[in-house]
């Protein structure tokens, strides 16, 4: 059982679908078995495959992570933007099961496992589904520490001035 992003691609005009799963070997033999018979989740690719046979599609793991529904969807992401131009998928925004949200701004960041485990715990802590709200809460909490920092700083500034102005009178 292997965990990752996979594509169903046709190597006629290097169209592809692109999908993310925990088990990505059922998965692509779900939708081979899906097309075969017709009846496969995603119109534009199933109209492809009966226009040029099974023989012009491949099913190719892009990538592999971990079990891990944030990492998932962000590599799946990743590969979202790679095909943007030549894609099957109906939604440019990758999304999993646990938290959908068709809205969701596209965050492009290049995390590394200590800013994944950070996000997972923010987002759990917080009760956030998405990475784009958990981007989104930490960029309002740091504007808002930079912000009573500065406060802070101007307000011992003018302590200090009100007092220098004192001790001169």
């Amino acid at each position: 059982m292997t965990a990752g992003v996979y594509a169903v691609r046709n190597t006629l005009n290097g169209m592809a679908y692109i999908g993310s799963s925990l088990n990505i070997e059922q998965r692509l033999q779900a939708h081979r078995s899906n097309l075969r018979r017709g009846a496969g989740c995603n119109r534009q690719l199933s109209t492809a495959w009966q226009a040029v046979g099974e023989e012009r599609f491949e099913f190719v793991i892009l990538e592999t992570t971990v079990e891990d529904d944030w990492i998932l969807t962000t590599a799946e992401q990743k590969w979202l933007d790679t095909y943007a131009d030549r894609s099957y998928n109906l939604l440019s925004e990758a999304r999993r099961a646990l938290h959908v949200n068709h809205t969701m701004e596209r965050v492009a960041i290049d995390l590394d496992k200590e800013d994944r485990r950070l996000i997972r715990i923010i987002g759990k802590s917080r009760g956030m589904s998405t990475i784009a709200d958990v981007v989104r809460f930490a960029l309002r909490e740091t504007a808002q520490q930079i912000v009573d920092r500065d406060q802070r700083k101007a307000a011992r500034r003018e302590r200090s001035r009100a007092s220098r102005g004192e001790q001169q009178s």
